[in-house]
């Protein structure tokens, strides 16, 4: 390899590599939320990385197990329970007849922004089926009725949301009685955490550092064949 050869070679390892420090400046890093700093709504306890949420109450007289968590009672007033939430009443459905929940404050958060968790859903009721939700709010001059809600599958799963839009938004995590209020469901939730969209440098490092390596590979090719 002749010294010009190396030369060039250097060169072109040393720009990638300034390149890419750029682009690792600005990492996107997914953030625990500490569960810990959210309001309990009926029958719900909290710990920094986990939240148990049941319809259960407190005497354990819906069950041949007492799934009650907290010694408070669900929501019976189930538009008390959407109020809390930032929703419109009748938003959780008009077949909840009663239920528990967390509410989670995000402040500024960005388009892009994604929230994930993992949950684990126990359902008791064998009648009507109890349901586990999630409700999200942009509470950032949106109405109420463009409220999200999302329905959490039964037994171990994994839930994720992209945000549309940015501003600060209200979360609820919760389980609700269907057509009755006999029988519990049990909801956990663990390793909550926001990640925040790549930062435009990141993005802007990783394109150019694509682009240069591109055009250097051609006047290196081109350099080896004089």
């Amino acid at each position: 390899m002749s010294p010009k050869t190396k030369t060039l070679l250097k060169s072109v390892l040393y720009s990638l590599l300034s390149i890419a420090s750029i682009t690792m400046a600005s990492p996107s890093l997914a953030a625990a939320i500490d569960l810990s700093t959210s309001d309990t709504l009926g029958d719900a306890i909290t710990s920094s990385s986990q939240a148990t949420i049941t319809n259960a109450v407190p005497d354990g007289r819906d069950d041949a197990t007492n799934y009650n968590v907290s010694g408070k009672a669900p929501e019976q007033f189930l538009v008390n329970l959407e109020t809390s939430l930032g929703l419109n009443a009748g938003t959780l459905g008009l077949d909840a007849t009663e239920g528990s929940a967390i509410a989670l404050k995000l402040l500024g958060l960005q388009r892009g922004d994604v929230l994930s968790f993992n949950s684990d859903f126990k359902i008791y009721d064998t009648i009507n089926l109890d349901r586990a939700f999630v409700s999200i709010r942009n509470t950032t001059n949106i109405d109420p009725a463009q409220a999200v809600i999302r329905q959490l599958a039964s037994g171990i799963s994994s839930f994720s949301y992209t945000f549309a839009d940015a501003g600060d938004y209200n979360i609820g995590i919760g389980v609700l009685d269907v057509d009755d209020t006999s029988f519990s469901s049990e909801l956990k939730v663990s390793d909550a955490r926001l990640t925040p969209v790549p930062e435009p440098i990141t993005i802007l490092g990783s394109a150019t550092a694509l682009g240069f390596g591109a055009v250097m590979r051609r006047r290196f090719s081109k350099k080896v064949e004089e």
